[in-house]
């Protein structure tokens, strides 16, 4: 579902996210939510199952914490990192990715953060809390790696 009055900017984009997310995880729930133009409004843009989300199209993979970070000003408690939006051609770590994404396991743990999706080349991983009940930071890291290699390595 899409909102008429959705940012018609990042329309593309945010349908592109969300048609992936949908092809993955066909039992998901997603609307594109109004964008609006208000001095201190916060616009993320999706309703995911009911919770408020955010696509965030890093430019780099040390994005993460700023991208975390924004979404939890925004009151999300799902982050959608794009990772073709800037970084389509270019060549991703996936241990960088899983270690920044291990940096935010108190944002998981604490409940502030209930899911991350990151879409790659139309494919999508999903990363939840269940990767941080270890208290071993090597065991978190691993399981995010496994999760981000079978689901979106090409």
């Amino acid at each position: 579902m899409i909102s008429e009055c959705a940012d018609e900017k990042e329309l593309e984009q945010n349908l592109r996210c969300a048609r992936a997310i949908l092809k993955a995880f066909n039992d998901t729930e997603i609307k594109i939510r109004q964008h609006v133009i208000e001095e201190g409004v916060k616009n993320p843009e999706y309703e995911i199952n009911g919770a408020i989300a955010d696509r965030k199209g890093i430019e780099g993979i040390n994005g993460i914490k700023a991208s975390f970070r924004s979404a939890l000003e925004q009151g999300c408690s799902i982050v959608v990192i794009d990772l073709d939006m800037h970084l389509y051609n270019k060549r991703i770590s996936f241990t960088k990715l899983a270690s920044n994404l291990k940096g935010r396991h108190k944002d998981f743990i604490s409940g502030n953060i209930e899911k991350c999706f990151i879409v790659r080349h139309d494919k999508v991983a999903l990363i939840e809390s269940d990767c941080f009940l270890s208290e071993n930071e090597r065991d978190i890291k691993d399981a995010i790696l496994s999760i981000l290699q079978k689901k979106i390595k090409e």
